[in-house]
């Protein structure tokens, strides 16, 4: 399982078992509708509450339908997190 951590190595109180990060989803855009849902089906229970109630699996397939689904992928892949 993999831990979430922060910069300092603390522990952010959620996880994800899935091997998957935007990198790799990236790089088999063929499946990639399968894959980031098998990824975010792969959160802690906390996290999957949250996703659910932003009705995450809905907003995929939409994305997905029209073509969208990669290009988000990759932006969020270019986008840096760091603060």
């Amino acid at each position: 399982m993999n831990k979430a951590v922060d910069e300092n190595g603390r522990e952010l109180g959620f996880y994800n078992y899935s091997r998957f990060d935007f990198e790799i989803l990236l790089q088999d855009p063929d499946n990639i509708e399968e894959n980031i849902k098998y990824y975010i089906n792969s959160f802690s229970n906390n996290v999957a509450d949250i996703l659910e109630n932003f009705d995450v699996e809905k907003q995929i397939a939409k994305l997905s339908k029209f073509n969208l689904l990669y290009l988000l992928i990759k932006k969020f892949d270019e986008t840096s997190m760091d603060f």
